[in-house]
């Protein structure tokens, strides 16, 4: 059974996407049904991890990907996917994946206004012509 309860400290096992969700993870209560008697299992995951205020029950997992924002960020997968164009000179990149703006480079607001203009342009056209 899943818990439903994202905060809650009563878990198996639990996929972190953010370092500071770590934690975010609260020990049980001491009067929980769940929490047994045996003492807390300090982890000490690989560097990176404020590890020093994670503590675990025994059966309890923490699932999480040091620095993994490259995938698992918008932003992340669009800089991989443009920094890796350098390998398919010869494939159109609208037929892979759908136009992306980062939103923090000049550029790219530039190209998403430009864009955006063009695409309304086109709707207007179309509204009159069809």
């Amino acid at each position: 059974v899943e818990n439903p309860d994202k905060s809650s400290a009563f878990f198996d096992l639990r996929w972190i996407a953010s370092g500071r969700d770590v934690l975010n993870i609260h020990q049980p209560r001491a009067n929980s049904p769940r929490s047994p008697r045996s003492p807390r299992q300090l982890v000490y995951p690989k560097q990176g991890w404020p590890s020093e205020r994670l503590t675990l029950l025994e059966h309890q997992k923490v699932n999480h990907f040091l620095r993994s924002a490259e995938l698992t960020t918008k932003v992340g997968l669009l800089h991989n996917l443009r920094n890796n164009l350098r390998f398919a000179e010869d494939i159109d990149i609208d037929a892979i994946f759908p136009r992306c703006y980062d939103l923090d480079d000049p550029s790219d607001v530039e190209a998403f206004t430009q864009q955006f203009k063009l695409l309304q342009a086109h709707a207007i056209l179309q509204l009159f012509l069809y």
